[in-house]
C-alpha cells in the first residue's frame, strides 16, 4: 500500500439537516445563499430558491470550538469567498461555492466581528479583513492568507472594541474611509 493515502471527508443526510444551534448568521449579497455557524462549530451552507424555500447546500467541518461570526472575505460575485471565526482563535477561509476550506489559521484571541474591505493599489485590488473581538483593539488581517498584517490600538479606552462599522464616502476623489468603533462600557 502507497504512503500517498487520501482521506476526503464526505457528509451526506438526506431531506432534511441535521440538529444545527446557529450562533452566527451571514446572507450573501446576491440574497441566495445563507450561511450559518453554529454552536459546535459545523458551517452550513443553504440556498434559498425564488419561491423563498431554504435547501441545504453544504455542511462545513474546520472548526472545533462554537463560531463566533462569518463575514464575507471577496467582492467578487464569481469567487464567493467568506471566512468563519470560532470562540478558540480559529479562522477558515472558505470558497462558498464548493466547500472547500482555503486556508486556517489559529489565533491567541476569539473575534466576534470581522468586516471585509477592500482597497485599490494601483490597478491591483486588495481585500482585508478588520476584526474586533474580547481584545483592546482591532486586527487587520489578509483576506486571502489570513495573515495579521498590524493592528489599530486605543491609547485613549483601552477596553475592548464591542463593534464597528467602515463608512464609505463616495463625494470624494481617491479612498476615503472612515472606521467607527464603539467600545465596550467597562466591567
Amino acid at each position: 500500500m502507497s504512503g500517498n493515502n487520501l482521506v476526503l471527508p464526505i457528509v451526506l443526510w438526506g431531506r432534511t439537516a441535521p440538529t444545527h444551534c446557529i450562533s452566527s448568521l451571514l446572507v450573501m449579497d446576491n440574497f441566495s445563499t445563507i450561511i450559518t455557524g453554529c454552536h459546535d462549530g459545523q458551517i452550513c451552507i443553504w440556498d434559498m430558491t425564488p419561491e423563498l424555500e431554504i435547501c441545504p447546500r453544504a455542511m462545513l467541518f474546520g472548526h472545533t470550538a462554537s463560531i463566533t461570526c462569518l463575514a464575507k472575505a471577496s467582492a467578487c460575485s464569481d469567487k464567493q469567498y467568506i471566512v468563519s471565526a470560532s470562540e478558540n482563535g480559529e479562522m477558515c477561509l472558505w470558497d462558498v461555492n464548493d466547500g472547500r476550506c482555503i486556508e486556517f489559521t489559529k489565533l491567541a484571541c476569539a473575534h466576534t466581528g470581522i468586516q471585509f474591505y477592500q482597497f485599490t493599489i494601483g490597478t491591483e485590488k486588495e481585500g482585508r479583513l478588520l476584526c474586533n473581538g474580547h481584545y483592546p483593539e482591532i486586527l487587520v488581517v489578509d483576506a486571502t492568507s489570513l495573515e495579521v498584517l498590524y493592528s489599530l490600538v486605543s491609547k485613549i479606552s483601552p477596553d475592548w472594541i464591542s463593534s464597528m462599522s467602515i463608512i464609505r464616502s463616495h463625494r470624494t476623489q481617491g479612498q476615503r474611509h472612515r472606521i467607527i468603533y464603539r467600545f465596550r462600557s467597562g466591567t
